[in-house]
């Protein structure tokens, strides 16, 4: 058991936490409540909407990096002698979220079934949050912008505001604490669109189709005790859902 789900002792400092912690508040409560102000009679207007977006991943991603630069840049340094525990771990959770996507697919594909396409189209890419719409139709609508924002930015983004922040402090004391506490923390966005941008139960599915990639992303992290394997697992899984969506559902 120690081998698959091994000691962890890489973390941010605790200003990077504090720091990491009140984006939270900013990127998840603050920030969308002010976009839906904005967005007042564009929502039907997809333009306006893929580039707004686009824009909040884009803010999330600048604030985020200047955060975590120094704790990203450490994790860099320690990549070339770490490299194959790190490429193993992000590749393997890789593995298993296409495959778990690919079965869903397949089942949804079968059996004509709406939730399972709506689970399918859900899980990846996979965003920091869903606004105004799912970060699939966000590539559909606009494949180059949308493809580089979800393979470019937003894998920083959830690593680091929501794994480095609330997943690897406590992993490092308690691994099996580590998974629920990250389930609590990804439940705060989903909980704050459910009260003004979605509503209930559509939160509630994009929660629980969106979390075993979440947790496959946090075991990449605690395996290979590094930022970088949860970095490398998310573009990796967003880019092969984003070129799928943009040469075979266009």
């Amino acid at each position: 058991m120690k081998q698959l789900f091994p000691d962890m002792y890489e973390r941010p400092d605790n200003r990077t936490i504090v720091g990491g912690i009140t984006h939270f508040g900013m990127a998840f409560i603050v920030l969308p409540f002010l976009l839906a102000l904005l967005m007042q009679g564009s929502f039907q207007n997809t333009a306006i909407l893929c580039g707004v977006e686009i824009f909040y991943h884009a803010v999330n991603f600048v604030v985020t990096i200047c955060i975590f630069r120094k704790y990203l840049a450490e994790a860099w340094f320690i990549f070339p002698i770490d490299r194959k525990k790190i490429l193993a771990a992000a590749g393997i959770a890789l593995l298993i979220i296409l495959i778990l996507v690919f079965a869903l697919g397949f089942f949804a594909w079968i059996h004509r079934d709406f939730l399972a396409s709506f689970a399918t189209l859900s899980m990846l890419p996979l965003a920091e949050t869903d606004l105004f719409a799912l970060s699939s139709d966000i590539v559909y609508l606009s494949p180059i912008p949308g493809t580089i924002c979800m393979v470019l930015l937003v894998p920083f983004t959830t690593s680091c505001l929501l794994y480095a922040t609330g997943f690897a402090p406590v992993c490092c004391n308690h691994p099996g604490l580590a998974y629920l506490v990250v389930i609590l923390i990804l439940a705060v966005p989903r909980c704050c669109n459910a009260f003004s941008l979605w509503d209930f139960q559509s939160e509630l599915m994009l929660f629980l189709f969106q979390l075993p990639i979440h947790l496959l992303a946090c075991w990449a992290y605690q395996k290979s005790d590094n930022i970088w394997a949860p970095i490398f697992t998310l573009s990796a899984a967003n880019l092969i859902s984003s070129l799928l969506i943009v040469f075979f559902l266009r």
